[in-house]
C-alpha cells in the first residue's frame, strides 16, 4: 500500500472520530440541560396561585399625582389652517406654483377654484385676482413659453 494512502485513511478516520465525538457531546448537553431547567422552574398550571410572568408595578407614588402640569398645549381649533400671509401675496404665490406645475405637466390651461378662507369679501377678491395672475405667469414659465406681462 502506498504511504500517502494510509496517511489519508488515518486522517479521514481521525476526522470522523472527532466529528462523532463533538456530535455526541452536543446531544448529551442538549438532553441534560432542559431537565435541570424544568426542575428549577415553578409550574404555572391553571391551578397556580401566582402567574408565571412577573407583573410590573405601574402605580404612581403620591408625590407624582395628577397635579403634575402637562407641558403640551393643544392648538386653538380656529388656528389650524389659517393662512398668515396677506391675501395678495398668498393668491399670487398659490396661483404661480399651481400654474407652474400644470405647465410642466402639460395640462391644458383651465379655470381653477380660487376660493379662500380669508375673513372679508375684499380679501377673498384680492386673493382670487392675484391667484389668476400668478397662475398665468406660472403656467407660461412652467410650459416653457416666453413670459409677456
Amino acid at each position: 500500500m502506498n504511504r500517502h494512502t494510509s496517511e489519508n485513511r488515518r486522517g479521514v478516520a481521525l476526522f470522523l472520530l472527532v466529528a462523532a465525538l463533538i456530535v455526541a457531546v452536543i446531544i448529551y448537553f442538549k438532553t441534560q440541560t432542559p431537565t435541570a431547567e424544568r426542575a428549577a422552574r415553578p409550574s404555572a398550571g391553571p391551578n397556580a396561585k401566582e402567574p408565571a410572568v412577573a407583573v410590573p408595578d405601574t402605580s404612581l407614588s403620591p408625590e407624582f399625582g395628577s397635579d403634575t402640569p402637562d407641558s403640551i398645549v393643544p392648538a386653538v381649533p380656529d388656528s389650524i389652517g389659517v393662512d398668515n400671509r396677506p391675501p395678495d401675496e398668498a393668491g399670487a404665490e398659490d396661483g404661480y406654483w399651481n400654474g407652474y406645475h400644470d405647465g410642466v405637466a402639460g395640462v391644458e390651461l383651465t379655470e381653477h377654484d380660487v376660493t379662500s378662507n380669508f375673513p372679508t369679501e375684499e380679501e377673498r377678491r384680492t386673493y382670487a385676482e392675484n391667484y389668476r395672475e400668478g397662475y398665468l405667469q406660472g403656467f407660461r414659465e412652467g410650459s416653457g413659453q416666453e413670459f409677456k406681462p
